[in-house]
C-alpha cells in the first residue's frame, strides 16, 4: 500500500480537479477514478461485504474447468472475463480476488477462471480450450440475461485469451521470447537493445521445462529456474555444470533461453524439439485471424514494461483496425509506483473506457 500511496494522493487531486469540470466530463471520469482509486487501494484477498463469490463448474466437449463468479446482486450490467496471467495460486492470487470484488462493485459480474498452462508457469492450448468453453458458456448465459460479455486478460493471458476469441483465427509470443533473453526489440535496421527484467528468462524456463524428456532433466532445469527466479541470474559455470549433465533436448532448451544474442535466436530455436519448438509459441496470436476482433480490443501497456516489450501492442494494434491502445508513462509490467501526471491520466481513461463496456448493445 505503500508504494501506491503517492499515485492515490495524485489521483485525489485529480477528483478535486474533475469537481470543477462540465458535468459530463466528471460523470465520464469521476467514476473512473473511484474505481481505480479502488484498484490500487484494495488489500490483497479484500472482497467487499456485498459481493458474493460462487464456484461454478463448466464441462463439455473440451476439458472440465472451475471459475469464480464474483458479484453484487441487483447491481450486474455486464459480464467480465478476468484471464490472470502467470500465477501459481491461479484463481485464487489475493491480488486477483481484490481487483475481482472492486470489479464486481463497479457493477461487473467478474468470472475469474484456472488456466491450466498459467498455474504451472507454462504455455499450454489447453488454456485456449478452458476459454472457449467458458465463452461459449457465459454467451448463452449473457443471451438470457441480456448483458454484454467483456474479456480483461493480463500479461500471459492476453494471448490464449484472445485466440479464444478469435475462433478461426498480432501479438508474437516469439518477439516476446526474443526480448526476454537478448532484450532485442524489433527486427533489421530498426532494431534497438533494451534490457528486459532479469526473472522474465527463468519465468520462460520454467515455462518450457516440464516439455523436456527426462524427469531428472525437468527437475534439473526447473531447480535452475527456481535459483534463477529467487538469488539472480546463475553464474556461466553454473548454466555450463547443468548444461553438460542433460539430455539434447534439455540442452538445447538451456542453450535457447541462456542466450543473449538476439542473432542466434532463429538458429537456437530450429534445434528444438519440436515439442519444445511449439511451446514458446503455443498461445501466439499471430497464427490466428483476428478480424473479426476489429474494433473490439483495447491495449493497456506501460511503457516501463521490461518483460513485454511495448513494441509488442504497437503492432498488435496496427494489426488489428480499430484498436484501441493506451501507453502508462512510469508504468512497469504490474507495478504503478511511478507513474506520473500523464499516465495516471491515462490510466482514468482506460478505465473509462472499461467502464463503457458495460452499456455495450
Amino acid at each position: 500500500m505503500k508504494r501506491n500511496r503517492r499515485l492515490l494522493l495524485s489521483l485525489s487531486g485529480v477528483v478535486f480537479a474533475l469537481a470543477f469540470l462540465a458535468g459530463a466530463a466528471w460523470l465520464r471520469y469521476g467514476e473512473a477514478v473511484l474505481v481505480l482509486r479502488d484498484l490500487l487501494q484494495a488489500p490483497p484477498g479484500f472482497v467487499a461485504a456485498d459481493v458474493t463469490r460462487l464456484d461454478v463448474t463448466v464441462g463439455g466437449e473440451g476439458p472440465v474447468t472451475r471459475y469464480y463468479q464474483y458479484e453484487v446482486a441487483g447491481k450486474v450490467q455486464a459480464t467480465l472475463l478476468l484471464v490472470p496471467g502467470l500465477t501459481s495460486a491461479g484463481r485464487e492470487d489475493s491480488r486477483v480476488t481484490a481487483v475481482s470484488g472492486v470489479l464486481a462493485q463497479a457493477g461487473f459480474r467478474t468470472v475469474v477462471p484456472d488456466l491450466p498452462g498459467a498455474v504451472g508457469f507454462r504455455t499450454d492450448e489447453d488454456d485456449i480450450l478452458v476459454l472457449e468453453a467458458i465463452v461459449d458458456h457465459l454467451a448463452g448465459q449473457n443471451s438470457a440475461d441480456d448483458l454484454p460479455l467483456v474479456v480483461v486478460a493480463i500479461s500471459y493471458g492476453q494471448g490464449p485469451a484472445l485466440v479464444a476469441l478469435s475462433r478461426d483465427g498480432r501479438a508474437d509470443a516469439l518477439s516476446v521470447v526474443r526480448f526476454t533473453t537478448t532484450g532485442a526489440v524489433g527486427r533489421g535496421p530498426e532494431q534497438h537493445i533494451e534490457e528486459p527484467d532479469p526473472l522474465a528468462r527463468w519465468i520462460l524456463l520454467m515455462a518450457n521445462a516440464p516439455l523436456v524428456s527426462s524427469p531428472l532433466d525437468r527437475a534439473e532445469l526447473m531447480a535452475l529456474a527456481q535459483r534463477g527466479f529467487d538469488d539472480g541470474t546463475p553464474s556461466v559455470i553454473e548454466i555450463a555444470t547443468v548444461m553438460a549433465g542433460t539430455q539434447p533436448d534439455a540442452q538445447a532448451l538451456l542453450g535457447f533461453v541462456a542466450n543473449t544474442d538476439p542473432e542466434r535466436v532463429d538458429a537456437l530455436l530450429s534445434v528444438l524439439s519440436p515439442e519444445l519448438r511449439e511451446g514458446v509459441v503455443a498461445v501466439s496470436p499471430v497464427r490466428h485471424d483476428l478480424s473479426g476482433l476489429e474494433g473490439k480490443i483495447m491495449l493497456v501497456h506501460g511503457d516501463a514494461d521490461m518483460i513485454v516489450p511495448l513494441d509488442e501492442s504497437r503492432r498488435l494494434a496496427d494489426a488489428v483496425k480499430g484498436t484501441e491502445l493506451f501507453l502508462i508513462s512510469g508504468f512497469s509490467h504490474v507495478e504503478p509506483e511511478k507513474t506520473d501526471l500523464m499516465g495516471q491520466i491515462t490510466m482514468i481513461r482506460a478505465v473509462a473506457a472499461l467502464l463503457e463496456t458495460r452499456a455495450l448493445p
